[in-house]
């Protein structure tokens, strides 16, 4: 958070990858909080506690988010956003 002048400026950071045709694709915090759901959930039902990253590219586009990938660049994003709100 900055303070200028009577101005209060918060700081988000934004968070993207590369899906699998090469483009960069910008990701809401909408995004990456419904992702990190999903992909907890899917740990919690599986023996392996593994996600299914198919099943969860499925359910995310149920959820109305088309631009999720199953590519390595997108399951680090999910990572590194669970790790860095804590919630890994």
């Amino acid at each position: 958070v900055f303070y200028i002048a009577g101005w209060i400026s918060i700081v988000t950071k934004e968070y993207s990858y590369v899906n699998k045709k090469g483009e960069h694709i910008n990701v809401t915090h909408q995004h990456l909080n419904v992702a990190s759901e999903i992909k907890e959930e899917l740990q919690k039902t599986s023996p392996s506690r593994r996600c299914s990253w198919s099943k969860h590219k499925k359910m995310m586009e149920q959820e109305g988010f088309y631009d999720s990938d199953t590519n390595e660049n997108y399951r680090g994003l999910i990572k590194r956003f669970q790790k860095d709100s804590g919630r890994l």
